[in-house]
């Protein structure tokens, strides 16, 4: 388990530190730093005994790693991996962007293990330590949480910039998530939000992203509140083996792709169905996502949409037909679709659950954490 250090873990810290580092920042430093606002340190525990800890400063953007250390018997058992990335996870929500660190030149191991997890040498430091030896700089980075969500609706959707940002898919007008208003941010006065609700008149529906709610502004939509999720490829947790045949989408499936997709949208309208069916494969065909499917006796069952960025893998569409449901499938494809985004160097995975929804128990146990939360409001005008 991972916490924040009390004044009683010090002699803790600075023993483990002196014992694995050969040196520590010392007992006034850590108590001193009790009252920093920008010292976040950490201790990792097993059993209620102090068996890692991290020291470092954040300063809403950056952080910045003074020291991290583990127990001798504690090591090489990847519990420093897991330690990093719940620290990555404490991190994100709170607008954290980057991570600073500095090394021995000679320390290959803690080289290695921090280039396993993203870091990058930026520069190097002469003689930094003693004198004597240089120090690799690395930085590892994150991309902003609001450029994550917004990820999706930049690669299908025009941007139309006013008083706020609106975005818009003409080849798919009915899809809410390429059509919308974005307010994370931004608390529009009551006149101009009366003239984005004139000018949308001629939609079939409003549909806005927002961090902030106001009862009379969206009195008459429909609110659900959404998150924004991460996990860290080196510690998603599957629950269950992959025991069903997955791979990438292939051109001989297309038509399968069709029909299946016609399928799980049949809900929504016959008109929406064959639009979205029709754009997903054009999509596809252009490179702007890949398809993971899963398939039995010929047909395809499951799916997973997949947008790789440079930094990260952003996760949409995932569904398994009903009569499959609860069978492995969702964990057959959510494991490969992991391991091939480890294999394209991609560690960061971020999806989107609603709040009432009952996949985000299975996304925690996956080790997915809650990094974002907004509302979806929306105003429709008319059915299918």
């Amino acid at each position: 388990m991972m916490r924040r250090y009390k004044e009683e873990d010090i002699p803790s810290i600075v023993a483990l530190e002196t014992l694995t580092l050969g040196a520590t920042l010392g007992v006034s430093y850590y108590q001193l730093d009790l009252s920093n606002p920008l010292a976040f340190h950490f201790v990792q525990e097993d059993n209620k005994k102090i068996i890692g800890f991290i020291s470092c400063i954040f300063d809403g953007e950056s952080v910045e790693i003074l020291n991290l250390c583990m127990m001798p018997n504690y090591q090489n058992k990847g519990l420093g991996t897991k330690f990093l990335v719940e620290h990555f996870q404490y991190f994100l929500p709170l607008g954290m962007q980057r991570y600073l660190l500095e090394v021995r030149q000679s320390n290959v191991q803690a080289i290695a293990f921090y280039e396993k997890l993203g870091f990058k040498t930026i520069h190097i430091r002469k003689n930094y330590y003693d004198g004597i030896e240089d120090a690799l700089f690395m930085q590892r980075t994150f991309s902003s949480l609001d450029n994550v969500y917004l990820y999706v609706a930049s690669l299908l959707s025009k941007r139309i910039d006013t008083s706020y940002s609106k975005y818009i898919c003409k080849n798919h007008p009915l899809k809410f998530d390429l059509n919308f208003v974005n307010f994370i941010g931004i608390k529009p006065s009551f006149t101009s939000f009366q003239q984005l609700k004139k000018e949308c008149e001629i939609l079939p529906f409003i549909k806005i992203v927002s961090d902030w709610y106001d009862d009379i502004l969206f009195k008459d939509f429909v609110t659900d509140q959404t998150v924004l999720m991460y996990c860290n490829t080196f510690d998603y947790q599957s629950l269950r083996p992959t025991t069903t045949i997955v791979g990438l989408l292939e051109e001989e499936d297309f038509e399968l792709c069709k029909e299946f997709l016609l399928k799980a949208a049949a809900c929504y309208g016959s008109t929406y169905a064959t639009q979205n069916a029709n754009f997903c494969i054009e999509n596809y065909q252009q490179n702007i996502f890949e398809i993971m499917v899963a398939k039995t006796e010929g047909k395809i069952i499951g799916i997973l949409f997949l947008y790789f960025h440079t930094d990260f893998c952003y996760i949409e569409d995932f569904f398994v037909m009903p009569q499959y449901q609860r069978q492995g499938v969702g964990s057959s494809l959510m494991n490969t679709s992991i391991q091939y985004a480890l294999s394209k160097g991609i560690q960061d995975i971020y999806l989107e659950a609603a709040v009432k929804d009952t996949p985000i128990t299975m996304y925690e146990r996956m080790h997915f954490s809650v990094c974002k939360k907004y509302y979806n409001l929306l105003l429709e005008r008319s059915n299918d």
